[in-house]
């Protein structure tokens, strides 16, 4: 039988470049609720094949460290890896995370994620953290007042940049002492995955509750300051806002928006995916009435619609509004009525979900 070795160098090489290709877990759920599923991964074909002998371990070693994932409860023995393999010019994803304990709340993550990310110097870099973790890597309070209520394990946020910018970054040490996750990098694209919110309506009077996120700041007004002095999204020009059914807080995430004055593209998801079953799983549902699920959903595409639409200056001079719920036959007709009402004037692809803005000031000028 024909070994792999036995076969011409360029073949096995391209069979090594079909394996590097498998996209990890962080790639594949970053649309889906976010679990431990997110950090693991029962198919890694390319490990499998480095550990058959030296030799397949020396050409699967460039494609096994482009996507990598550290623990930032266990930092030293990674970051000596890193060095001593030089990973900065391998590395091309980075997952941060931190298990859920009881002891989560007096870690501080943001000195050794700084240390991880200028070691490997990544274009892509996921956090997988339970939500007030996030209040440590960013310089504004957080309003966890209501985060029992909602029982998130992890939430998602996921940066990108080109790659020639990301090999020539490294935080800055006023970037250090600001803890400002945003101005870490010159990045151009976030992703937020919010997780679910379906836990909060089976609580008293569910409408009042603020789930933890990014978006709610405990001072609004701080918030704005922090993040406009920092110029914290000047670099920004697309965003993903994914969460299931989330309550009472879409206008902060509108305000937030705002403040991207390079916006060009923005996609919004705030349905279960077509593969979660999350409405038919009695025990996920608890008191919850689906009632009060849309009736929400409905109110915050509204509300979405008519910030997108008030503030149509703000953005760049092309934007494209994008909903991911979409992609759901049944909930077109409801996307339609709310958020398509109040973009009539924008350019519609009625089979995307897509709306395009033309902000040239032609558009403003007679």
């Amino acid at each position: 039988m024909t070994s792999l070795l036995d076969l011409p160098l360029e073949l096995v090489e391209q069979i090594i470049s079909v394996l590097a290709e498998e996209k990890p877990p962080s790639v594949k759920l970053l649309h889906e609720e976010p679990s431990a599923s997110l950090l693991r991964s029962s198919y890694h074909p390319l490990k499998d094949l480095s550990q058959a002998c030296s030799a397949t371990r020396e050409l699967c070693f460039p494609g096994l460290f482009s996507a990598v994932k550290v623990n930032l409860d266990s930092t030293g023995t990674f970051l000596r890896f890193s060095e001593r393999y030089n990973l900065s010019c391998l590395v091309d994803s980075l997952v941060l995370y931190f298990d859920p304990s009881p002891q989560v709340e007096k870690f501080d993550n943001w000195l050794p994620m700084v240390q991880v990310t200028d070691s490997v110097k990544p274009s892509v870099m996921t956090l997988a953290f339970f939500p007030s973790l996030f209040a440590k890597i960013l310089p504004y309070e957080l309003n966890l007042t209501d985060q029992w209520a909602f029982d998130i394990p992890y939430q998602v946020l996921q940066l990108k940049m080109p790659r020639d910018l990301a090999l020539s970054s490294k935080t800055s040490q006023l970037t250090v002492r600001s803890q400002n996750i945003f101005r870490m990098r010159p990045w151009t694209h976030f992703t937020f995955n919010q997780g679910s919110s379906i836990k909060g309506y089976s609580t008293y009077e569910y409408f009042s509750k603020q789930p933890p996120s990014i978006f709610c700041p405990e001072n609004p007004l701080d918030f704005e300051r922090s993040m406009v002095d920092d110029r914290s999204f000047e670099n920004l020009t697309s965003i993903d806002y994914i969460a299931v059914f989330p309550i009472n807080h879409i206008i902060g995430f509108c305000r937030c928006m705002v403040l991207m004055t390079h916006l060009e593209c923005l996609r919004f998801q705030i349905a279960p995916t077509p593969s979660n079953d999350v409405l038919d799983d009695r025990a996920a549902m608890g008191k919850c009435q689906q009632r009060d699920l849309w009736q929400e959903f409905e109110s915050c595409y509204r509300t979405l619609g008519r910030s997108l639409s008030r503030y149509r200056e703000f953005f760049a001079e092309e934007f494209e509004f994008v909903s991911l719920d979409y992609v759901s036959p049944s909930l077109r007709e409801l996307i339609d009525r709310t958020v398509g009402r109040q973009l009539m004037n924008w350019e519609c692809d009625p089979n995307a979900g897509t709306w395009t803005l033309n902000n040239t000031p032609s558009k403003f000028h007679e």
